[in-house]
């Protein structure tokens, strides 16, 4: 005869066992991801650098007068025998702008000779550093960089965040509330809009399509773009005529986290036809190859993409700037969303192919020669 004294698992042993099984493969996640451990340690290090070259350069600033580098000039960690960092495929800068560079014997030093223009050694408590920090990774994609402006008292410094935990939309996040207006950099400084791969358009580039650097592809249109500043905004982008800019940078699409997407737009001209002055804002999809495009329907095209923000919008000439604000949060049955969500309870979803987001902005579309300008595109995990 059977033993019936025997008894199964009760309901709590179970889930006690089905919480102890989830815990260890949260575990085991981690140990068997070394590129994402080594990268959080990476990110955590240049926080703290980047802080503390912050305050070192509070303190030097104590002393009235000192030169804190040339204007319209990115200084970078990267070493480099050649002063324009010639040696590098960096990403492009504005008209008026220049990279500079150390080389290997001095690119440390906090004489004045570093990649830092700076002398600490006048500070009158002794230097608080003893050499300038680099990216422990220090290559094309791994770098610190340090813009300034002397005549003003200003500077800028930006560190590139790589792990999914302190990038953006991460548990860490930890450039989306830095107070910067780039949200895939780590900013600290006293102006956090000197950088000029900036979405607040503190200056423009082009970039190169795929290139996947920091700087906005003008993918299609007539009209062209320029850095103008006047009462209402210290430095916005005017377009004249149809412009479609795509960032080159992708982003880490992560569907867990609610993202809310800003955009400050106004029409200053009508076009002739006033069916021409439609304004867009929103998100560009990636797939998982970080060059193939994915739009709410899963094509490869740069059309029907994922307006969040703003989707054939017009704005009346001379009324002064709209800011349209869209939520995106995980995604669709495949198809995402290409209208408007400006309500954090009911977000836009992404096609369920996309890996990477890139802000995207159209204005004048389609064909306009009307003027409009757009004073910046902002984004953070909410």
């Amino acid at each position: 005869m059977g033993d019936n004294n025997k008894k199964g698992f009760t309901i709590l042993e179970l889930l006690i066992v089905i919480g102890i099984l989830v815990t260890l493969s949260t575990t085991v996640v981690l140990v068997i991801n070394p590129v994402e451990l080594l990268a959080r340690s990476r990110d955590s290090k240049s926080i703290t650098e980047l802080k503390n070259v912050n305050s070192a350069l509070s303190l030097y600033l104590l002393k009235k007068g000192l030169s804190l580098g040339v204007a319209n000039t990115v200084y970078t960690s990267l070493p480099d025998a050649s002063a324009t960092c010639s040696s590098y495929v960096l990403p492009n800068l504005p008209t008026g702008w220049s990279y500079n560079c150390k080389n290997q014997q001095d690119y440390k030093k906090v004489d004045g000779n570093g990649w830092i223009p700076v002398d600490l050694s006048i500070i009158s408590i002794g230097s608080p550093l003893s050499i300038f920090p680099v990216d422990s990774v220090n290559d094309e994609d791994h770098y610190y960089t340090y813009v300034a402006d002397t005549a003003k008292g200003i500077w800028e410094l930006t560190a590139r965040l790589k792990s999914t935990q302190y990038g953006f939309g991460g548990s860490k996040d930890s450039s989306a509330f830095d107070g910067g207006d780039d949200f895939t950099r780590y900013e600290q400084g006293t102006n956090l809009q000197l950088n000029p791969h900036s979405f607040e358009f503190a200056a423009y580039a082009d970039s190169t399509s795929g290139s996947q650097n920091p700087g906005w592809y003008h993918y299609v249109g007539a009209g062209t773009v320029s850095v103008l500043t006047d009462a209402d905004s210290p430095n916005f982008l005017r377009a004249n005529g149809y412009v479609w800019n795509i960032w080159q940078e992708n982003i880490p699409f992560d569907p867990n986290v609610l993202y809310e997407l800003r955009c400050r737009v106004r029409q200053t001209t009508d076009p002739i036809d006033l069916a021409k002055k439609n304004i867009f804002c929103g998100w560009t999809g990636v797939a998982d190859d970080g060059t193939t495009l994915v739009n709410t329907l899963g094509a490869n095209v740069n059309y029907t993409q994922h307006y969040h923000a703003a989707s054939l919008q017009t704005l009346t000439a001379g009324a002064g700037y709209t800011t349209f604000i869209g939520y995106t949060k995980g995604y669709g049955s495949p198809n995402g969303n290409g209208s408007m969500c400006p309500n954090p309870s009911s977000p836009c979803k992404m096609h369920a192919n996309v890996r990477f987001i890139r802000p995207v902005f159209i204005l004048n579309y389609n064909g306009g020669d009307g003027v409009a300008d757009i004073d910046f595109i902002i984004s953070q995990k909410r």
